[in-house]
């Protein structure tokens, strides 16, 4: 299906790229349809029928959609290629993945990775609630702006639903819900804007000593799964 509709949009643009939509699942997965075997399997029928300009869609959730704080309750993410889970927490998994040489369009390009749906939730309106979503945002996005695999970041959903099920991912409130902004706004709304760093900084201090979360507010560049584990920026 993704080839078919390759070939049906290039007709139209011929710079067009077909996007596999992926949960974050990594290695687990029923009947063997995790995203890791999924993405194996594509390339490999490539590598028999053709390769074509096909990307990865991945929506890197923290495992418990409801608790934000994945830096600490993600324990199934970890920082290598067997790793149950890719969220927020271990992004370089992914992001070593799609620079491989063997997972690149005819082994050269690096194919498109965009983080199409993912987001942190407030489980309530508290100023602790919202303080934690808040963090869990700055830090993703910190991360995925330091690793040079991700083009794209999507937050979903961009205000809050009355009807997903009791989540509150929204970066705003809903539309006329009383109620001071959400610390969300502020922080990973201003995206690129200079004072973005400014904003940030207070949240810092609800990764408490959790070291691998400080150690990342630390760095400003992108880091490998290598010198993860060895507590080092590059």
């Amino acid at each position: 299906s993704m080839r078919m509709c390759y070939n049906i949009v290039r007709q139209y643009d011929q710079n067009a790229s077909v996007l596999g939509s992926y949960t974050h699942s990594w290695t687990y997965g029923a009947d063997g349809y995790s995203t890791k075997n999924m993405l194996e399997q594509t390339v490999r029928y490539s590598q028999v029928e053709g390769d074509f300009w096909w990307g990865v869609a991945h929506h890197p959730y923290p495992q418990n959609l409801s608790k934000p704080d994945f830096w600490i309750n993600d324990t199934q993410s970890t920082y290598n290629q067997k790793s149950s889970y890719v969220t927020f927490k271990n992004l370089e998994v992914i992001n070593d993945w799609i620079l491989a040489d063997e997972n690149r369009y005819q082994g050269s390009v690096k194919r498109n990775l965009f983080l199409s749906e993912n987001g942190t939730n407030s489980p309530s309106y508290s100023e602790t609630d919202l303080a934690h979503q808040a963090a869990g945002g700055c830090w993703a996005w910190k991360k995925a702006n330091a690793l040079e695999g991700i083009d794209a970041f999507m937050w979903h959903n961009w205000m809050d639903n009355r009807v997903e099920d009791g989540l509150r991912i929204g970066l705003p409130r809903r539309c006329r819900q009383s109620g001071r902004q959400k610390a969300g706004v502020v922080c990973v709304g201003s995206g690129g804007i200079g004072k973005r760093r400014r904003s940030d900084e207070p949240l810092q201090e609800h990764f408490g000593h959790h070291r691998l979360a400080r150690h990342f507010y630390a760095c400003r560049r992108g880091r490998t799964l290598a010198n993860v584990e060895q507590g080092v920026c590059v």
